[in-house]
C-alpha cells in the first residue's frame, strides 16, 4: 500500500538520503582555478547495490575521475528501499567538485 505521500515523494526522500551519504564521503574541494566538477550517475536497485555507474562529466584527469568512481563504489551499499518504494531502481545524479593537481610543480598560481 502506498502512503499518502505517493511514490514520487518516497523516491525523493530516498534520493535525499543517498545524497546525504555521498556528501559525507565525497567532500567538495574549495572553489578556485584548479577546481573541477565531476558529475556521476548510477542506479540503485532495491537491495541498495549500485548498477550502471558512469561519469557524465569528467575532469580530464583519469586518476581523479577513477578516484571519484571508486569513492562512490566504497559508499555503497546504500540503504535498502523502503517497502513503499516498489520501483526496479532509482536513478541518482551527483555532482562533486574536486581539486586538480598543478600540471607542472611550482608553476601554479
Amino acid at each position: 500500500m502506498i502512503n499518502k505521500f505517493g511514490v514520487g515523494v518516497i523516491t525523493s526522500i530516498y534520493k535525499d538520503k543517498v545524497n546525504s551519504l555521498l556528501q559525507q564521503k565525497l567532500v567538495d574541494a574549495p572553489i578556485g582555478p584548479l577546481a573541477r566538477t565531476i558529475v556521476v550517475s548510477f542506479s540503485i536497485i532495491p537491495n541498495g547495490k549500485i548498477k550502471e555507474l558512469k561519469l557524465n562529466q569528467k575532469t580530464g584527469y583519469d586518476g581523479i575521475d577513477d578516484r571519484v568512481l571508486n569513492d562512490v563504489i566504497r559508499s555503497s551499499p546504500f540503504p535498502v528501499f523502503p517497502d513503499e518504494l516498489k520501483l526496479p531502481s532509482v536513478d541518482i545524479e551527483y555532482m562533486v567538485r574536486v581539486q586538480i593537481p598543478c600540471p607542472q610543480l611550482g608553476k601554479c598560481r
